[in-house]
């Protein structure tokens, strides 16, 4: 299934698939054209390797990758330094060490935008997070990493119902 990303002021639709089974991300370019229909080009992450480029200028597609490398690519290095980092944890777990492995680790956390930097807390024996792309204070703890991607969650979502319910505007990532 692909996703909608992006969508030029000339029509370019930028979208990507989700995580494939063999680890990588699919993102696909299209820009009408009246002459040929379509023009369009592939690139697979995390290698950035462009494949089928059809009819675009090396203009634009120097244009494309930057857009690729800092948004699309920023947004899955969140996923995949996450999906690592719970694989650790749970390699971890089994030594019953994995509290003390995440101290210092900043993994992020992506939900509807909203990205959650989660630190440990030594002192007190915790998970600690907070909202970092919107100027709203939005915080969270758990003592587990599925307990605080739980918690990063349900904050978001409460941040969110806060604002319908005060007929707010919610700030947007």
């Amino acid at each position: 299934m692909m996703y909608p990303f992006m969508t030029l002021n000339d029509e370019t639709e930028i979208v990507h698939s989700e995580m494939l089974p063999n680890g990588r991300v699919k993102v696909y370019i299209e820009k009408p054209d009246a002459e040929d229909c379509f023009h369009h080009a592939t690139c697979y992450l995390p290698e950035y390797e462009w494949t089928e480029v059809t009819g675009f200028t090396e203009e634009e597609m120097q244009k494309y990758k930057e857009i690729v490398e800092s948004k699309i690519g920023s947004y899955w290095v969140y996923f995949w330094t996450n999906e690592k980092m719970k694989q650790s944890i749970n390699e971890k777990r089994a030594e019953n060490t994995f509290e003390k492995s995440l101290e210092n680790a900043g993994a992020m956390m992506n939900y509807k935008g909203y990205i959650g930097k989660v630190e440990y807390d030594d002192e007190n024996d915790i998970f600690t997070g907070s909202v970092i792309n919107v100027r709203t204070v939005i915080t969270f703890l758990g003592s587990t990493f599925d307990e605080i991607e739980k918690e990063f969650k349900a904050s978001v979502d409460d941040y969110l119902n806060w604002c319908r319910e005060d007929g707010a505007p919610a700030e947007k990532p």
